[in-house]
């Protein structure tokens, strides 16, 4: 009785689970299956008694590892398999699978549970497909940020492919509404192999013959048409059908309510089904679209100010650099008329107008310069011409400018140089004394009791450059607060007042801190009211080392660091054909111990320059930087 009883639970589970169950003897061969398997796999319970798994399975070879391995005691985890339904359909499956053994541990039979997982593994591809779609349309968003207006009809094409192909459409394409003309044009279009481009053909279309649609697209509304040949008879109809789509979607490309174009997609060769997961998706990579047309337009625009705003620039420097030579002409002239009638033996009454008139025609010269230097640096025509210079020299010349002017006016001035700092230097050195000049003159022309001073010393120092700091002082009238932070702008005076006293173009420190920054360097003031003011400049300089430098020979290593840098200061010269310096570093290196390796290359080195072949001099000279680098 107890038998029976286990006997009808058993054929009561067997029947009653939702899975298909198979009894399989130790060769495969089903022995029982339920009505579900049945149900499953479309044969009738005789019919699947007859079959083994190998009449069910899609993959023989992998089922037959399975059952070599069961049957050798190994335990087979839950596995997937495709099984084929009586009429030929794929079904995927889960497969549990175990031995059944008797009472000794005999086997007897299997025991194998299949579990149609046909929704499961839809609702798989669908996730992995939308993912990877998500994927796609990000990698395009991040290409797209990247894009200039240059690049973005072949970025367009090129998304227009990527979505088709990964859709499995047959044509992309992107159309533009024109807002004035009233028409779409198609711009860019894609089509799979076999199916016929039509770009061509839907051009200028007017918004009256699709105006259904147009109107759909100008509220933000997606048109989906699943079957077209379930359209009733229109012109849209006709138009859709002589393309040969049988599926359609289109998508508007807004911007804010504005609508630009649509995006759109054909099915030519077979119906396709539009998931709302994936017109979600859709709809992301039209506002994608609609954000690049956005930002592109802008860019167009800002560049076309942009460009608008340099002609314009370029004209008023070009005006200003035209005039200031127009006027300087005869400007000079007229100082030269002017220095030769105070020569002339003219009395003293008549000396002291010519004198004004000369100081005054100075005033407009130095006017007209800064108004030229400035044109240079909006037109980038301000270049630096590197050579070689003495630091004393260069103050010595300053103190010979300034000097006079200060004394004029009872200022004490005074020049200290640090004495570490080495002399001979690289550099642009007419540019350094047009910005000394400038800062001392603007201290000499408001300072009117009490002293103008410049202190040089060095804010870094390096075996091959030296960051020069230079301190300009004055007990002028100094510069409040409120205006400290402008007064490097073109054409800045402190105050109207000052300008009428004092005169000037409000140029000079502008130009003061445009070479600065030209040169590398660095310029900051700090002022008070009444008290006076200091410019703090920092400019670099290459070094040039001589063979009298003792101290920078004790510190070079065995590979002449101060030769080195000699020899690429001549090469600087050499490339910028400066016979005079040339010269000059070329005594230097005699000084040096050199010629203890390189005589041959030095005589071949001076002999070129000697007939001016700086092609063949400057390669012998990078040879030679070469082997000591």
């Amino acid at each position: 009785m107890r038998l029976i009883n286990c006997e009808a639970q058993f054929k009561a589970l067997f029947e009653r689970t939702k899975d298909a169950v198979f009894l399989l003897d130790l060769n495969g061969v089903h022995i029982a299956a339920n009505k579900r398997a049945s149900e499953i796999f479309g044969y009738e319970p005789e019919e699947l008694e007859r079959l083994t798994y190998k009449d069910l399975s899609l993959e023989i070879d992998a089922s037959e590892q399975v059952m070599k391995r069961l049957l050798a005691g190994e335990n087979i985890p839950k596995y997937r398999r495709l099984f084929r339904h009586k009429d030929g359909r794929i079904i995927p499956v889960e497969i549990d699978i175990e031995i059944v053994k008797n009472s000794k541990g005999a086997p007897i039979y299997l025991q194998s549970i299949v579990q149609d997982i046909s929704e499961r593994v839809a609702f798989e591809k669908h996730t992995a497909y939308n993912a990877k779609f998500q994927k796609m349309l990000m990698e395009i968003a991040i290409d797209f940020l990247r894009i200039t207006p240059g690049h973005f009809d072949e970025a367009l094409n090129q998304l227009l492919k990527s979505v088709g192909l990964f859709c499995q459409v047959d044509r992309t394409y992107y159309f533009r509404y024109d807002h004035v003309a009233k028409t779409t044009s198609n711009t860019h279009e894609w089509c799979a192999e076999g199916v016929t481009p039509e770009i061509e053909n839907l051009q200028d279309i007017p918004f009256t013959l699709i105006e259904t649609w147009v109107n759909a697209h100008f509220n933000g509304n997606t048109i989906y048409i699943p079957d077209v040949q379930n359209l009733e008879e229109s012109t849209l109809k006709e138009i859709l059908s002589s393309q040969g789509i049988k599926t359609l979607i289109t998508i508007p490309v807004m911007n804010g309510d504005l609508c630009l174009g649509f995006v759109g997609f054909d099915a030519v060769n077979a119906l396709k089904i539009w998931t709302d997961e994936e017109r979600a998706l859709l709809e992301m990579l039209s506002i994608l679209i609609g954000n690049a047309e956005i930002r592109l337009d802008n860019d167009r625009k800002l560049s076309l100010a942009l460009n608008q705003a340099e002609a314009a620039n370029s004209a008023k420097s070009k005006f200003l650099a035209n005039m200031s030579h127009e006027i300087r002409t005869p400007l000079n002239g007229i100082l030269g008329m002017l220095n030769l009638l105070i020569k002339s033996g003219i009395d003293e009454h008549q000396k002291e107008y010519a004198n004004k008139a000369e100081a005054y025609s100075k005033n407009l010269l130095n006017t007209l310069n800064d108004i030229l230097d400035y044109a240079k640096m909006e037109k980038s025509a301000m270049k630096l011409e590197d050579e070689v210079f003495k630091l004393s020299q260069v103050f010595d010349e300053i103190e010979a400018i300034v000097y006079p002017s200060a004394h004029d006016k009872g200022l004490t001035f005074g020049i200290e140089l640090d004495p570490r700092l080495p002399d001979t230097l690289m550099g642009d050195v007419s540019k350094f004394k047009q910005v000394l000049i400038n800062l001392l003159g603007n201290s000499v022309k408001f300072t009117h009791a009490g002293s103008v001073n410049v202190e040089v010393t060095y804010e870094s120092q390096q075996d091959l450059t030296v960051n020069l700091l230079i301190v300009v002082k004055d007990t002028g009238i100094g510069i409040d607060a409120d205006h400290l932070n402008r007064i490097f702008e073109p054409f800045m005076q402190v105050e109207d007042s000052v300008n009428r006293r004092y005169g000037g173009t409000g140029l000079g420190l502008s130009i003061v801190k445009e070479i600065v920054e030209l040169m590398h360097g660095h310029v900051i003031v700090k002022s008070t009211i009444n008290l006076g003011s200091a410019f703090y400049i920092t400019l670099p300089f290459q070094k040039v080392m001589t063979s009298l430098d003792e101290t920078s020979q004790k510190q070079v290593s065995s590979l002449n660091h101060e030769i080195l840098q000699t020899l690429k200061s001549l090469e600087i010269s050499i490339r910028q054909q400066k016979p005079k310096d040339c010269k000059h570093l070329m005594e230097i290196i005699d000084g040096t111990t050199l010629h203890n390796g390189y005589k041959t290359q030095l005589d071949e080195l001076k002999r070129y320059l000697k007939h001016f072949e700086f092609e063949s001099a400057h390669e012998i000279v990078i040879t030679l930087i070469d082997e000591l680098e």
